[in-house]
Formats: C-alpha cells, structure tokens, sequence
C-alpha cells in the first residue's frame, strides 16, 4: 500500500509508480524493502530511504552491487 493513504494525500498516479517501484524491488531483491509502509509501525528500512540512507538500505539488503542506474529508479519510485 502506498505512504500516501495513510497521510489521506493519495494520488492515483503515484501509488501507481510506488507499486511498481516495490514490484522492481521484490523481483530483484525477492523479498518486500519493509515489513509495513505505513510510518506509525517505525520500520527502519523505511526511514533509511526517508532519511536519504540509501547506501545502508542496498547494504541491508545485500544488493550494494545492483546497477547504479537501477537503484537510483528504484529509489525515485519508492
């Protein structure tokens, strides 16, 4: 589910390119970048992408190697 329900700010248009964003995600990683989205439960993969921690978030996730190019449009859509 896209952060956006949860704040009551949804736009079709970019719940769409988050999904897809998680869709490219999950079949290179083969495994979800969070156990929730939603920012009460405190998932600390998402405040690393929040945050601009995005080198430790590709290091939890054992993809530091992945495509520059790759990363920087997974983290654009999510």
């Amino acid at each position: 589910m896209a952060p956006e329900i949860f704040t009551r700010a949804f736009e079709p248009g970019k719940a769409d390119v988050f999904a897809l964003g998680i869709l490219f995600f999950q079949l290179i990683a083969k495994c979800s970048p969070w156990t929730s989205a939603n920012p009460s439960k405190k998932d600390k993969r998402v405040a690393l992408i929040a945050d601009g921690h995005v080198n430790t978030f590709w290091k939890y996730h054992k993809l530091e190697t992945l495509a520059p190019s790759l990363k920087t449009l997974i983290q654009n859509m999510i």
